[in-house]
């Protein structure tokens, strides 16, 4: 994370909120500033999913860099980036129409520019399926966390 974090910061236009491996979280930018992360450009034939298209940009979102691969406890990230999600949600007040956590404001990187991130699966190429099935059962262990800060604070039904 801070490797990630150090090159993110001294580079312009690019960056994360926050980096986070599997020993720590750090924050690269404030969260009132822009980090240059979700990126403007599309990926060469990438077709936006028509309900994000020109949704997501950078001035109206937070970054997590998941420092996934390298030997690195991938788990163990993607369950502490869940949680850091699962906090904001609930401590940002975003909830949807039923007031569960909205999971429909936690969106990939993939989902809004083509990219191929967050990697979930490093096995051979790309497969949209197995990536798109990983991020689903991120989304719910991200829920799992919100709705425990939520009953921490005393707010849930």
């Amino acid at each position: 994370a801070k490797a990630n974090a150090f090159y993110l910061q001294k580079k312009r236009q690019a960056g994360t909120h926050y980096c986070i491996d599997d020993k720590e979280t750090i924050q690269c930018t404030e969260e009132h500033n822009v980090a240059y992360a979700v990126g403007d450009r599309k990926w060469f034939g990438f077709i936006p999913k028509p309900w994000l298209d020109n949704k997501i940009k950078n001035h109206n979102s937070l970054s997590y860099e998941m420092c996934l691969g390298g030997g690195r406890n991938d788990s163990l990230i993607i369950d502490e980036t869940a949680k850091a999600i699962g906090w904001q949600l609930v401590n940002k007040g975003f909830y949807n129409s039923k007031g569960e956590p909205d999971l429909g404001r936690v969106v990939r990187h993939h989902d809004v520019t083509g990219k191929h991130c967050p990697r979930f699966v490093y096995q051979g190429e790309w497969d949209q399926r197995k990536e798109d099935a990983m991020f689903i059962r991120f989304k719910m262990l991200v829920r799992s966390y919100a709705i425990i800060h939520l009953q921490r604070l005393g707010k849930s039904k």
